[in-house]
């Protein structure tokens, strides 16, 4: 059965906020929220991301009522872009879910590893 899915995406939908940005994401079942899983996988995508890609920031972002997800975020060391947050576009005003807060973090460079 599987629990759910994390990752980085490209973000190529020119009408989005957040346009050509790398996003990293996770989607779990329910039953397996609050047990570490998304802030493990999350932490090795970052990884991946920096170490193998190359990658100098990736972002991430959720429903502002998604305090789960923020605090993953805030986990993974990730830092909140007021400036950045945007209502989604695929959700019409006044949709519980629409607005949209940004979290960003950039790759380690030598001076801080």
């Amino acid at each position: 059965m599987l629990t759910g899915v994390c990752g980085l995406s490209h973000e190529v939908r020119a009408t989005y906020p957040m346009a050509l940005c790398v996003e990293i994401m996770w989607r779990l079942a329910r039953r397996a929220w609050g047990q570490g899983n998304a802030a493990e996988a999350a932490a090795a995508a970052l990884v991946d991301g920096f170490d193998r890609i190359g990658l100098g920031e990736i972002f991430a972002w959720t429903a502002d009522t998604n305090l789960r997800s923020q605090h993953v975020m805030q986990r993974l060391g990730m830092q909140r872009q007021p400036a950045r947050d945007f209502d989604h576009p695929a959700l019409p005003e006044g949709h519980a879910l629409r607005r949209h807060v940004v979290y960003a973090v950039r790759a380690a460079g030598p001076a801080d590893a």
